[in-house]
């Protein structure tokens, strides 16, 4: 994006490096012969949850506790870390899948971690304090001299991020080489339209917006409202915004964090995405990120859950469990689980629980779900993604004829590929930027969203892993003519329901936005924040921990 920390770099390129990239190392594609597999394929065990009969299953044993969180992803393991403040050990946190961390999971290639989904989180601001305070206990953050600072190991390096644009690389997202005059007056345009949104302070990370409060007249809600009934593409016709390299950038937003098009995401989550942090800053304008900077690890935010699950010790942590039944009976909540190595029927029982998982599996294993429960799960549209960790046993080049401006891999890397095409990729991140000395090998982490349609999730569904493979590397071998000799290893993750993505609303039906009120149950999960990232499923089990009695 072109909001994070400004950068300046000459493009300088060495004659040695020059002669280098001169050289060209192609390997046909019908000639690869690269390992790999499908990684954590959580999907079938989520299939297996639809299709259970779980009469047919042998019942072992009752387990009593005085909390059950269901889910070990963020918002489930922040509900635990709460708990722990508040020096409760009596609770066990279940998980599906045989690692804790939902989408902010990790692994390792030929002994270099990278991300196996989100890889970043921008450093939060005094409206979280909760987030603040577990950067303060991991030593990422700490006062000196009066003021916070972050240690630099954990700050995004330079380059943060390039695009190639035109046939060259360029320095941030945001197209800018060779693009007409007209262009960047719609840039203009758009950055004065998030300026005046980012004044009402209606845009919060948190999400703090109240359902009630902007469904009132006073013409400020009216206005914040009607971004939630709108498209963002609908929003922006509006307003005469149509350049289409202005629209392809914005397009490229919503399908990274939204995991949706222009045509998919609310004119609200368009907007949101610039008006909570840091603006959209033009090319000549100083940019914020100082102020904001962007921490990352080469696991991604795998850092941050594998941290929070290690106060959690074997006897409260149980994973490879497939939660099948939640009931809320008069004095206790009976949560019945399948041990998947056993194949056994486990049952848990408390006086409460916490429920951090997808709206969608949630209204289908709770006994009597309330109606707005059920409604919520199935307006939700899920988008569907597939993370493939590409390990090299060196770092690749930038052809001298391709290098523009920004000659060196950044951290985030995107290719600019016309909206006309359908097109599924989100660039790739590099797991060995923050090293300081030359790496001698790497792993690229290349993001692919298939948007929200069954049809898309089929799609994703029926590639073979060879299939997915070779797109991936056709890709990249458009600005790295030797991936194919240097590529050893693709390991690809798949995410059918892997964000909510936020849609338009109208008067009817944006009270689904509101979470289900059950007695004995507390639910934290993004999808109740409308936002699926880390701050927002943090925040859910932060506060969702603190109702527990």
């Amino acid at each position: 994006m072109i909001n994070r920390r400004h950068f300046i770099a000459t493009p300088l390129i060495s004659f040695a490096a020059s002669k280098l990239a001169a050289c060209h190392y192609d390997i046909p594609p019908n000639q690869i012969d690269i390992a790999g597999s499908y990684l954590h394929e959580t999907m079938q065990r989520g299939h297996y949850l639809r299709d259970l009969q779980t009469q047919s299953l042998t019942k072992n044993r009752i387990i009593r506790t005085g909390c059950i969180i269901a889910g070990a992803g963020v918002a489930g393991l922040s509900a635990a870390r709460q708990l722990n403040q508040r020096g409760r050990d009596d609770f066990i946190v279940l998980e599906l899948a045989n690692t804790v961390g939902g989408n902010a999971r990790g692994a390792v290639i030929n002994g270099i971690a990278h991300p196996l989904g989100a890889h970043y989180l921008p450093a939060p601001n005094d409206s979280m304090p909760a987030l603040q305070s577990l950067l303060e206990e991991l030593n990422i953050r700490q006062r000196i001299s009066g003021r916070w600072v972050y240690d630099e190991a954990f700050l995004c390096h330079s380059p943060q991020e390039r695009l190639f644009f035109q046939g060259q690389w360029q320095h941030g997202l945001l197209p800018l080489q060779g693009v007409s005059k007209a262009t960047l007056l719609q840039y203009q345009r758009f950055s004065k339209l998030i300026a005046v949104w980012k004044k009402t302070q209606q845009f919060n990370i948190p999400n703090k917006y109240n359902i009630h409060t902007i469904q009132n007249t006073h013409p400020k809600n009216i206005a914040l409202f009607n971004l939630h009934t709108l498209t963002f593409a609908q929003y922006l016709n509006e307003n005469g915004l149509n350049d289409v390299h202005l629209l392809w950038y914005l397009d490229y937003c919503c399908r990274d964090d939204y995991g949706g098009d222009l045509n998919t995401v609310s004119a609200w989550a368009g907007i949101h995405y610039f008006a909570a942090r840091h603006g959209f800053n033009l090319p000549y304008q100083a940019s914020n990120d100082e102020a904001s900077p962007v921490l990352t690890w080469p696991q991604g935010n795998a850092f941050l859950t594998q941290a929070l699950s290690k106060p959690l010790l074997n006897e409260r942590l149980k994973t490879d469990r497939i939660v099948v039944r939640i009931e809320v009976l008069r004095n206790r909540v009976e949560v019945d689980v399948l041990n998947v190595l056993s194949q056994q029927l486990e049952r848990y029982e408390a006086p409460q629980a916490i429920i951090a998982l997808p709206a969608f599996i949630a209204s289908r294993v709770i006994v009597n779900p309330l109606k707005n429960l059920v409604d919520r799960a199935k307006a939700i549209q899920y988008s569907a993604w597939s993370v493939a960790n590409i390990g090299c046993n060196m770092p690749l080049r930038t052809d001298i004829r391709t290098a523009g401006t920004a000659p060196d891999m950044a951290w985030d890397n995107v290719i600019y590929t016309d909206r006309s095409f359908s097109n599924t990729s989100l660039g790739y991140v590099n797991a060995s930027h923050q090293k300081v000395s030359m790496p001698t090998s790497t792993v690229l982490t290349h993001y692919s969203t298939y948007g929200t349609s069954l049809t898309a999730k089929k799609t994703l569904l029926a590639l073979s892993w060879q299939q997915a493979r070779d797109k991936v590397l056709q890709e990249l071998s458009q600005v790295h003519g030797d991936i194919y000799q240097h590529t050893k290893i693709v390991n690809i993750t798949r995410y059918g329901h892997a964000m909510a993505t936020p849609v338009p609303r109208t008067k009817a039906n944006i009270h689904l936005l509101m979470q289900p009120a059950m007695p004995r149950l507390q639910f934290a999960h993004s999808d109740w924040a409308g936002y699926s990232i880390f701050e927002e499923a943090f925040e859910q089990g932060f506060k969702a921990a603190n109702f527990m009695v």
